[in-house]
């Protein structure tokens, strides 16, 4: 492998608008990225058939370059990977944003997102994303915006939405085109214009600050993918993502290829995501045989194994400062330490059944734990005692064993709280089922969340089942510490590319 210190380890690349292209073939190590597809085959027997395929992200089957300049962290990534360095001049230069005197924005967020970004999807759920096109225009006023969507009831909903807000816009489509007068100022246009795909090309969208798709996945559609094919475009590019929309994994892989892998996910009350984080600690002890099958495969395997439960309240002692920190109980006990450099910390047991929680408690008899009444019905009538005298709507709770349905009933007290760190003992086939609550934060400094999981060794069935975990983990943008969301979706991603299908990320 070369040294990426010498001159010809280098590798060149020219960007016009949304095209990425390389100045020179390409190293064997670099062939071009490619993304899933499914093709439609004819079958003698069954008349159609579905098969899996590649196809590149950087062109046409026929050679024609199409919009790829999200694959720039990709292309960089991974040519450190083998020895390269990676270099682009971008040609025209994408406009900068003026910096607002004042920034009038209800979505801090979103602000720092915009500003720091030059492409990326700004993901919401049950929130208007009539009101992000709003912010934008009300915090940098100067800013010329075209908002792409397919819809011409959507595009008309949203210009009266803007017109309360005393945002001057316009929509138009194929039967209301916008006359622009001839040698116009900006200044004489408005400063949002919505419009159908077909249309944009009548806009001079190449001029723009800010190119908005309203539907993310549309950049995939090939009427979208015209409109993107711009030359000298110098806008900025987002696409808006409903996170309920479901979408295919060659939409998936375009929408990389188109905003890359930066994204901002919004929420109501101010909040967005935080950053997420999975480690794991390895189950010490006695094995058993045990089928998944088996009726006792659980109780004996999470909820009544002695070492597993002892190591869980090891762990919670321990990050609640109670006990020195010991680096042998995390996969990732220094990047662990750096997340929380000061202890205590808030933390959750998280458990899927009442006789889990009774046995922890009896080891952490100082910790809360919340139920709902019915979950404890046939539980020992001390515990049920317990657990109600010392449950309080004015207490903060920083040290529970939580019950799994209590987390996620969004009328219960622990729907309403929130942690630093959630120890999943419940094991199985499935990750932590953590309260979409406890995944937002309303601060803008980092507030990350860490879920602690178990490597379980001690049975056959049981070891799969983490590992399963662990992919879905990464499926979820869990990642190990020190691992951002985009350092995880680019190599997720990169994971993909010798066809491996895997989610496997690495420090």
């Amino acid at each position: 492998m070369q040294s990426a210190d010498s001159s010809d380890a280098k590798i060149f690349y020219s960007q016009n608008g949304q095209y990425l292209t390389p100045e020179s073939p390409l190293p064997e190590p670099l062939s071009e990225l490619q993304g899933r597809r499914i093709d439609v085959l004819s079958d003698d027997e069954r008349g159609v058939r579905l098969q899996k395929g590649r196809q590149s992200l950087s062109r046409e089957p026929d050679g024609a370059c199409i919009p790829n300049g999200g694959l720039w962290p990709a292309i960089c990534y991974r040519a450190l990977q083998n020895g390269f360095t990676a270099e682009r001049a971008v040609s025209p230069p994408v406009k900068s944003l003026n910096t607002p005197s004042f920034v009038h924005t209800e979505i801090p967020h979103l602000y720092d997102f915009v500003r720091q970004h030059r492409l990326g999807r700004i993901a919401y759920r049950n929130f208007d994303p009539a009101l992000v096109i709003a912010d934008l225009a009300l915090t940098f006023r100067t800013a010329k915006i075209i908002v792409v969507g397919k819809h011409v009831n959507q595009l008309n909903r949203i210009h009266r939405v803007l017109s309360r807000f005393r945002v001057w816009s316009d929509y138009v489509c194929d039967r209301r085109p916008l006359h622009i007068p001839e040698g116009a100022e900006d200044s004489q246009l408005p400063q949002v214009i919505l419009s159908t795909p077909t249309e944009v090309a009548n806009l001079d969208g190449a001029t723009a600050d800010i190119v908005l798709l309203l539907q993310a996945e549309t950049c995939a559609n090939e009427c979208f993918r015209e409109m993107l094919a711009m030359r000298d475009g110098q806008f900025r590019l987002y696409g808006l993502m409903n996170e309920k929309t479901r979408v295919s994994p060659s939409e998936s892989d375009v929408m990389y290829q188109v905003y890359g892998p930066e994204m901002v996910r919004l929420y109501p009350g101010k909040r967005t995501r935080r950053q997420l984080y999975v480690t794991w600690s390895a189950t010490p002890g006695s094995s058993n045989s045990l089928t998944k099958s088996n009726e006792a495969f659980s109780r004996f395997c999470y909820w009544n194994h002695r070492q597993r439960n002892e190591r869980i309240c090891e762990l919670a002692t321990m990050l609640r400062g109670n006990a020195d920190w010991d680096c042998r109980l995390l996969s990732d006990a220094g990047f662990c330490q750096r997340l929380f450099p000061r202890r205590p910390v808030s933390v959750a047991i998280l458990v899927d059944r009442p006789c889990h929680a009774q046995i922890l408690s009896t080891i952490l008899p100082e910790w809360h734990v919340l139920a709902s009444g019915d979950a404890l019905h046939g539980m020992s009538g001390s515990f049920r005692r317990r657990v109600r005298q010392r449950r309080s709507p004015f207490t903060f709770y920083e040290q529970c064993i939580i019950l799994v349905d209590s987390a996620q009933n969004h009328r219960s007290l622990a729907s309403q709280i929130s942690f630093d760190v959630v120890i999943w003992a419940g094991g199985g086939q499935s990750p932590a089922p953590v309260p979409q609550r406890w995944l937002r934060t309303s601060g803008r400094g980092s507030h990350p969340l860490l879920v602690i999981d178990f490597k379980d060794r001690h049975n056959r069935y049981a070891r799969l089942l983490s590992k399963r975990r662990k992919n879905q983990y990464h499926q979820k943008e869990f990642f190990p510490p020190g691992i951002s969301a985009s350092q995880g979706r680019i190599a997720t991603f990169l994971s993909r590319q010798a066809g491996e299908g895997g989610h496997h990320v690495e420090q």
